[in-house]
């Protein structure tokens, strides 16, 4: 195969999406679309997939959005597969029920001759709402109501904050362990776990709404990168655990003791 850049890729994408977008403008079948994920956040790169939320007028929602659980798996409805190949020929990697609150049908679709994949969330009209956060409009033919901001009460959120930091000091003392045995994979999988529960308490501590953010870390590659990256994972969620407190929120009592016995450890 010919080299491939990422150039390549991003304008194939943007391509893509035009060739959709153009067709479904067109059918009557379908009456909203909208994405999500990074780029639908306006934080994508070369490499985004788009996350494509597309609302099916309901004449023809039993049609295409139709899944049951028991359909998760590699393949989809003749129905869906025939609109998934008007831009390419597809390969269906994963069919499940939509996200709730959709009550639609999820596919994970790869096209093979460029690789550019598509997360396709076909959802009824009867049960769509745009998400106005973190969402990019694409169409919408009838007006659709927008789904109300999502949010958490004070008390929910200092909960869910709370919960969290007991899950990372459980997860970092199970980190240490691949360390020490020296299983490198393992370990980063755990750390970078940890990495993401950190960004998730910092956002509830500080008010914000929940929202995924792309971690600017690297894999440690080397023993002592690891203890040098669990080391600072943990001294910034001490820092997090104080402003908890004080918000009135629960927190272990002197965590990283444990963990300084387990880095002990030879």
């Amino acid at each position: 195969m010919s080299s491939y850049s990422r150039r390549d890729y991003a304008r194939n994408r943007d391509e893509h999406l035009e060739q959709i977008l153009a067709f479904l403008r067109n059918d009557e079948r379908f009456v909203a679309a909208w994405l999500t994920g990074s780029i639908g956040r306006n934080e994508g790169d070369e490499l985004s997939d788009f996350d494509l939320r597309v609302v099916v007028a309901d004449a023809y929602a039993e049609q295409l959005c139709a899944c049951s659980p028991q359909q998760v798996g590699t393949v989809t409805s003749a129905e869906r597969l025939a609109l998934y190949k008007q831009f390419g020929q597809p390969l269906v990697l994963c069919e499940a029920p939509g996200f709730p609150p959709t009550g639609g049908c999820f596919n994970h679709v790869v096209y093979r001759e460029t690789a550019i994949t598509v997360d396709w969330v076909l959802i009824p009209q009867k049960d769509a709402q745009i998400q106005q956060q973190e969402c990019r409009l694409l169409l919408d033919k009838v007006g659709l109501p927008s789904a109300p901001p999502a949010s958490e009460s004070a008390e929910e959120r200092l909960r869910l904050a709370s919960r969290d930091v007991s899950t990372f000091w459980m997860m970092t003392s199970i980190s240490i362990k691949y360390v020490l045995r020296g299983d490198l994979i393992m370990g980063d999988r755990f750390i970078f776990g940890n990495a993401y529960l950190l960004q998730d308490v910092k956002q509830r501590v500080a008010g914000e709404t929940l929202h995924w953010q792309r971690l600017n870390m690297s894999f440690a590659t080397t023993r002592a990168e690891q203890v040098a990256l669990i080391r600072q994972l943990c001294t910034e969620m001490q820092e997090e655990m104080r402003k908890l407190v004080a918000q009135g929120g629960q927190v272990p009592d002197d965590p990283m003791s444990i963990i300084e016995v387990w880095l002990s450890i030879e």
